[in-house]
């Protein structure tokens, strides 16, 4: 076809780690008509999968680790120098301090001096161990305001200057007192022995003057003054790194990002503690507010507002109670979307518990200030908060902020006390102080805040998110950036954009990692209950195969307490299952004016009672029977829990322009993810004119309105174990036009009035009391939900079957044609060629002068083992035979068992016999396969768990004509030498035991989630999960995904690209044919090309250990 004269839809499903998408042919009145093509884009999750931190985390704190080593090795530096510079002691002298070690521990030393003459040696550890250890300093000096572990950490100095007050120095009180006697460092997490760094300048000066009183000639005071200065140094935290670092200056200040609508202008974003933003954020919400009356809803008057918005600034526990009692509510209205359970006392408790404080950050400074004097804030400016806000927002130390403080009209005592009592705010808004000054005057006037925002010259579907990498959450950035992808590829492939694009995205992307794993266990426990709810209906009511209508019936059942929601009478649970027409899960508000299909909205009814209420809302329908109704209010009242199914079964009046409201809210979807990609599209993403004057082409979808449209089709069980399920649920989305919509809305009516006909044959609305018409009753014959086009379902069901060629041949669809090439879709997926990452381990280890990958560590006496009559890698026993004889001879007594053995303390013999000092760990050898050299060569570790890059393959030839295939395993550690490694994995075997390759043999590198072919061998792929899927398959000359190597057994594990089967353990050295391909975007597969072996030249003169360690 002409891609002039090629007319389609996109529809995309956008996940956390999937785009789903489809392009569907339109016809002449841009209705879709058939399958163009469909598929799955699978990329991983841009955050760490177990805690969701960012992947910049691990780099961020090593970047931060490595400048702190930095700074503490050049601060020594110049410790050294002070010492040399000095005299105390010469070069040779300071390289040979700690050779040999002293009897007597720093401890007991820094208290000597405090008594007696020290020797040169001895004042030089003081003062290198002092550089070192020097003690805790936070950016806020009070414990009032420093969070985090910065205020724990306080409140543990302050406990520790109360132990201090005994004993004149924090080195004696260290040496001395019992707190201390078992250790003086912080372990596990603990800061109980944290103490400040002003505590150590104490004692720093108190041992200068004990030290120039017993006459030691390097503790003069210049001395003393100058080596306190270098002991103190500290770079201001605001500042940041020196020199030409990226992450030099006030990097919150830097981050701050532009205003959504003066962004243009440079305006930046105001703190959320800003008076301009907490104004309009409460006017936002005092405009959000739904009294109901009756049943009917209304905002709130001007007065009512201005009223709630002078007692929010006054009051800080405001609650919905004291709205009620402000505004002089009357005792029958109560608060939209309130959870009322409609009992006696449960209004009262319910608005007792609902806050509505939206000013909290003001009423914090409110209290600080009213240290200066009561209602101090009051004589403050708009302006005086807003800056406060952005100072105690930006600058966490506090000489910047008194600085910056003193830079406005605040007064002395006013700084002191802010500095002294607030703590640091931490949030921006999205709006700037001017934009939020231009909004407000229009949302005191009660408009809400879109209208508000036109009305202050700004347009509110405009974002100054003008690209993906201004979106700050790296998931959604990824799976936005994906979806451009695909968008760009499907523009390729058919040489013109598309007509309209239907976009339905996760709910997840618009949640935090803990919102989502929330909602996982949500869904899992829901789960979990509805295969309960399976096996009672098949024990207890004798259900065979329960179905989905079923599972909801029961529900229902239990919750209305077996009763009819709209007669109250009694139900009867045999025939509620097994008489097809005796009861009815109803829409309450019908969903042909609703699209609202939630449980919420639903109810089990008798079906002789659901036909006579029709289209209309249950008030609709019992408003011609007072009693009848007064008795529905009243069991909707007691028996009904949930607040918005209540709201829906209370509501007197449904107007046409409340319908309209559900229906764009049900059909829609509105969260601020879908805005932006809707206002992304529309600003940078050209299509297709159609053939009608239809306006909206970028729609954001709802995704409750697909998942009906799903369910009623039978849709949901299609591919529903793979990958391909995103790809089938994009099509639905695709196919929802509106014209789609209007079939099922009227599909809808024409079910909920079946059963109203006058004596002429035609069917009444029973809202508006018109008759339908010729057509409507026409239509009315119509049996099953309304398809998008005919065979819609077994179309899509073949086009993702094993075999979509042969299954639309079948088929025999007039829309296509007999020499038409269909190919089943292959799921594409994105390759993970990331090279950096965390190198190595963080422990480092000392190297043994046994072998280069054997390491020295210490470790409990209980974990010792004899082996051979000695302790198994006991290291160098030689240097403490005593020792060694009497640990020995404890494992003889106890049968080699270390628990056994070292139960109790073992003390270490003197050479007396008698006991000596409690021995609790001891040091032993062991052993790294792939050790990584650290620190020059002096060091080993490991490779950091992941840090797998690649596995480069090998296709040796052997002596017999045949081949086999070789893989070497590259980490990140590798990627920064200047060689890449040649050992390939050889099963069960030592790293010095592998077999060494040569390049010449290498044929292609594989990166996870590259793809492989596997030919000539037969492989068993294990079923991933789902009950439909087979334990395991048989197959042969296959295309496989990597995933990863073991190098323990030298296998590769592999999966379909459908991901429901998986090998764990694959062996590939004597297959007869492995080859790469490469996936394009859309699914398409390409043999790759040959290429060199590639290296890591750009990296090799990094060190090893400028990688992210």
């Amino acid at each position: 076809m002409d891609p002039k004269e090629l007319k389609y839809v996109v529809g995309l499903d956008i996940g956390i780690t999937s785009v789903g998408w489809a392009t569907l042919l339109l016809d002449s009145q841009d209705e879709p008509v058939r399958i163009l093509d469909l598929n799955s884009r699978i990329f991983d999750k841009a955050e760490v999968p177990k805690t969701g931190a960012s992947l910049a985390a691990p780099r961020r704190m090593a970047r931060g680790v490595r400048r702190r080593l930095r700074r503490r090795k050049f601060r020594l530096h110049r410790v050294r120098q002070y010492i040399l510079r000095h005299h105390i002691l010469d070069k040779a002298g300071l390289e040979c301090l700690y050779k040999p070690k002293m009897d007597i521990d720093i401890f007991a030393l820094r208290t000597a001096g405090l008594d007696r003459l020290l020797e040169p040696e001895e004042w030089a550890r003081i003062l290198l161990y002092m550089a070192k250890h020097r003690g805790f300093k936070s950016n806020r000096k009070s414990t009032a305001v420093a969070g985090g572990d910065d205020g724990i950490m306080l409140k543990a100095i302050q406990q520790n200057k109360e132990v201090l007050s005994k004993y004149r120095s924090v080195g004696e009180m260290f040496d001395k007192d019992e707190k201390f006697s078992d250790h003086k460092r912080n372990k596990g997490g603990s800061y109980e022995f944290t103490v400040a760094r002003s505590m150590l300048v104490d004692e720093i000066k108190l041992l200068f003057e004990k030290q120039r009183d017993f006459g030691l000639a390097f503790a003069e005071k210049d001395a003393e003054e100058e080596y306190i200065e270098l002991f103190s140094a500290q770079r201001n935290f605001d500042e940041g790194p020196g020199g030409d670092s990226p992450y030099g200056g006030n990097q919150i200040e830097k981050m701050i990002g532009l205003c959504t609508f003066e962004g243009k202008n440079g305006e930046k974003r105001a703190p959320k503690a800003s008076y301009a933003f907490m104004a309009t954020n409460l006017w936002q919400k005092i405009n959000q507010i739904r009294i109901i009356e009756k049943g009917t809803e209304r905002p709130l008057t001007a007065e009512e507002a201005g009223k709630i918005d002078e007692k929010a600034w006054k009051k800080e526990a405001m609650t919905y109670k004291d709205i009620r009692s402000e505004i002089s509510l009357g005792d029958e209205a109560s608060f939209k979307g309130l959870p009322y359970k409609w009992t006696e006392t449960d209004k009262e408790e319910t608005e007792s518990k609902a806050k509505f404080s939206w000013v909290k950050e003001y009423h914090t400074l409110r209290k600080v200030l009213d240290k200066v004097e009561k209602n101090r804030i009051l004589q403050l400016s708009h302006d005086d908060i807003d800056n406060i806000a952005y100072i105690f927002s930006v600058y966490k130390n506090d000489d910047k902020i008194r600085e910056a403080l003193e830079g406005t009209h605040l007064d002395s005592k006013d700084i002191d006390v802010l500095i002294e009592n607030l703590g640091t705010f931490s949030k921006f808004g999205h709006l700037s102080l001017k934009a939020c000054y231009n909004i407000l005057p229009y949302l005191e006037q009660g408009m809400v805040y879109s209208d508000a925002c036109t009305a202050a010259g700004y347009d509110f579907r405009k974002s100054a998110q003008g690209s993906i990498a201004d979106i700050p959450n790296p998931v959604v950035k990824r799976a936005i950036s994906q979806t451009m992808k695909v968008l760009k590829a499907i523009k390729q492939k058919y040489g013109c954009p598309p007509v309209e694009i239907h976009i339905e995205m996760a709910r997840e992307l618009a949640k935090s990692f803990d919102e989502r794993q929330k909602m996982a266990k949500s869904i899992e426990e829901n789960q979990s209950h509805n295969e309960r709810i399976k096996e009672r209906l098949q024990k207890e009511f004798n259900v065979p195969y329960p179905s989905g209508q079923d599972i909801v019936k029961l529900k229902l059942y239990e919750e209305q307490n077996e009763t009819c929601a709209y007669s109250q009478k009694h139900m009867d649970a045999h025939r509620l299952f097994h008489e097809d027409n005796y009861a009815e899960v109803d829409h309450i508000i019908p969903y042909s004016r609703s699209f609202d299909d939630t449980y919420n909205n639903k109810v089990l009814v008798l079906t002789a009672e659901n036909r006579q209420k029709g289209n209309r809302t249950p008030m609709e329908y019992l408003s011609g029977d007072e009693a009848r109704k007064k008795q529905f209010v009243a069991w909707v009242k007691s028996d009904i829990k949930k607040p918005r199914k209540r709201e829906n079964l209370l509501r007197e009046k449904f107007t046409t322009d409340a319908e309209n409201d559900w229906k764009i809210r049900h059909l829609q979807d509105t969260q601020y993810i879908s805005r932006f990609m809707l206002n992304y599209l529309q600003n940078n993403y050209e299509l297709t004119p159609g053939n009608t004057d239809r306006k909206r082409r970028i729609i954001p979808v709802n995704g409750a309105v697909t998942a009906y449209v799903r369910k009623r089709l039978g849709i949901s069980k299609i591919r529903e174990n793979g990958d391909l399920h995103h790809a089938v649920d994009a099509a639905v989305i695709a196919a929802v036009t509106q014209g789609v919509v209007n079939s099922v809305s009227k599909y809808s009516k024409r079910h909920e009035l079946q059963y109203h006909v006058d004596e002429h044959g035609n069917c009444v609305d029973l809202v508006t009391g018109e008759l339908m018409g010729d057509a409507f009753k026409e239509n009315h014959k119509i049996k099953g939900f309304p398809e998008p086009w005919p065979q819609f379902r077994a179309e899509l069901e073949a086009r993702v079957s094993e075999n979509a060629a042969e299954a639309i041949r079948i088929l025999k669809l007039p829309t296509y044609s007999p020499d038409e090439e269909i190919k089943t879709p292959f799921v594409s997926r994105m390759v993970r060629h990331k090279t950096t990452g965390q190198a190595h381990e963080d422990t480092v280890r000392g190297k043994s002068n046994v072998a280069d990958n054997v390491y020295v560590k210490k470790v409990a006496l209980t974990e010792l083992k004899l082996k051979d009559g000695e302790i198994e890698g006991y290291y160098n026993p030689s240097s403490d035979r005593l020792l060694y004889e009497a640990l020995k001879k404890r494992l003889e007594q106890f049968g080699g068992k270390g628990k056994d053995a070292f139960k109790e303390p073992f003390h270490k013999p003197k050479s007396d016999g008698s006991p000596g000092p409690i021995v609790k760990k001891c040091k032993v050898l062991d052993k790294i396969n792939l050790a990584v050299q650290v620190h020059g060569g002096k060091g080993i570790t490991k490779n950091a768990g992941g840090s797998m890059v690649r596995v480069d393959v090998f296709k040796v030839k052997k002596s017999n004509g045949g081949h086999q295939y070789y893989l070497v395993p590259i980490y990140v550690a590798d990627t920064v030498k200047e060689r890449l490694p040649n050992r390939a994995v050889m099963a069960h075997k030592e790293y010095d035991e592998w077999k060494i390759v040569d390049d010449k043999d290498f044929v292609f590198s594989l990166y996870p989630n590259d793809l492989l072919f596997i030919g000539g061998k037969e492989i068993k792929l294990n079923g991933t999960g789902g009950d439909t899927l087979h334990q395991g398959i048989m197959v042969q000359n296959v295309y496989l995904y990597y995933r990863g190597l073991n190098i323990a057994v030298g296998t590769i594990s592999v999966e379909d690209h459908d991901s429901k089967y998986i090998q764990e353990s694959l062996g590939v050295g004597r297959v007869p044919v492995l080859e790469k391909y490469e996936v394009s975007v859309l699914g398409d597969l390409i043999k790759a090309q040959y290429r060199p072996r590639e290296t890591f030249k750009h990296k090799a003169q990094r060190t090893k250990d400028q990688v992210n360690v």
